[in-house]
């Protein structure tokens, strides 16, 4: 039941916040890695920030680009179910990585209110339930990156649960598809089944939009950017220099969060508690809080008691151009990534709100 709400509240907020995942979605890379491997200047799948201001998305991880029509989907916003799927670190999951979009009605709403306040069912029932009703989601489409050697010879659509399948880049690793099903508006009515068709129609945009590439490792396209130079201000005003912390500690932990995401939130206590325990072995947390910017008070004070609450008293930095060029190249919120004290990205990113035991098996490993 949380999963879902939290889901639904990231759409209607426009954010790609992601539920809380029992396993991380991150991909291996470690200090020693080529200049090569970790440097991807010449990848496409950047934007500006007048691009992002038209709906331009990018999905690093997915190796994809695409314009999303920003007026249409943020007017229909109430409609609109998305979900992030795949595993990067999980070489058994046919999906590497992948988000799709379905249309959400009131009546789905109003079906999953008196689901969740239904105190009669077993939780084993309400996860049945809750997977019939969603099924009455309208697709609009998605982008999955999957592993080939795990998909050779099967059924796309078995898959993305899209019927039509269409391959965008392939090589000996990967295949990236985007998934659509055919227009159909049966059982919508009046304003639902206008945003359908608005939703719908900007679609085929999406694909004559689609820019994709070869998937990148968080560690690639933050690797041409040297953030030990990177500055912002504190919650309270006061100017850091990325760098500074990275070289005291052997190991840095930078989540990136947001006021708004609900799996944010309930991970910020178990992050304080790690942060104080690890000091002591050189590991510092350092926070990016994404829906607050410098210059301005928006959302600051939110931030602050959100951090008191969870007992927190690492660094947190507001937004600025330089923490925003971080925040272009990540998943969704939280994202949490490891730097060493030169200021490489290290082992894995994760995607998603993760349990303290996660967060500190992952150091313990990069200490090693």
């Amino acid at each position: 039941m949380k999963r879902w709400m939290a889901l639904f509240l990231c759409v209607l907020m426009l954010a790609s916040c992601t539920p809380k995942a029992e396993t991380p979605t991150g991909e291996q890379s470690t200090a020693g890695e080529t200049a090569q491997k970790q440097n991807r200047k010449d990848t496409k799948i950047h934007r500006t920030q007048e691009e992002k201001d038209k709906g331009w998305k990018i999905f690093p991880d997915m190796g994809v680009k695409y314009l999303m029509n920003s007026d249409i989907w943020k007017a229909n916003g109430a409609y609109l179910y998305a979900d992030l799927a795949g595993n990067t670190s999980d070489e058994k999951s046919k999906v590497y990585s992948g988000i799709y979009y379905n249309l959400f009605t009131p009546k789905i709403n109003e079906a999953l209110n008196a689901l969740y306040t239904d105190k009669s069912l077993s939780e084993e029932e309400l996860v049945a339930k809750e997977a019939e009703i969603l099924k009455e989601m309208k697709p609009l489409f998605g982008v999955y990156t999957l592993r080939k050697t795990l998909v050779e010879g099967k059924d796309y659509g078995e898959i993305t649960h899209f019927p039509e399948n269409e391959i965008l880049f392939e090589d000996e690793e990967y295949i990236t598809l985007m998934a659509t099903a055919p227009y159909d508006e049966k059982g919508l009515e009046g304003e639902e089944q206008i945003a359908y068709k608005a939703l719908w129609e900007d679609v085929k945009k999406v694909r004559e939009s689609m820019v994709v590439e070869r998937p990148l490792t968080l560690a690639q396209t933050l690797g041409s950017l040297n953030i030990n130079e990177f500055r912002s201000l504190d919650l309270e005003g006061k100017e850091v220099k990325l760098g500074d912390i990275f070289k005291e500690n052997k190991v840095t932990m930078v989540n990136v969060w947001a006021t708004f995401c609900p799996p944010c939130r309930e991970e910020l206590p178990d992050i304080a508690k790690l942060g104080k325990e690890m000091k002591e072995k050189g590991v510092a947390v350092l926070g990016i809080v994404g829906d607050t910017e410098e210059g301005t008070d928006e959302n600051l004070e939110e931030a602050k008691k959100l951090l008191r609450a969870a007992e927190a008293e690492y660094v947190n930095l507001v937004g600025s151009e330089d923490m925003n060029t971080i925040i272009e190249y990540i998943a969704g919120y939280p994202t949490t990534f490891f730097v060493n004290s030169e200021g490489k990205i290290i082992g894995a990113a994760f995607v998603g709100g993760q349990s303290e035991e996660t967060f500190k098996k992952a150091i313990e490993a990069l200490l090693k």
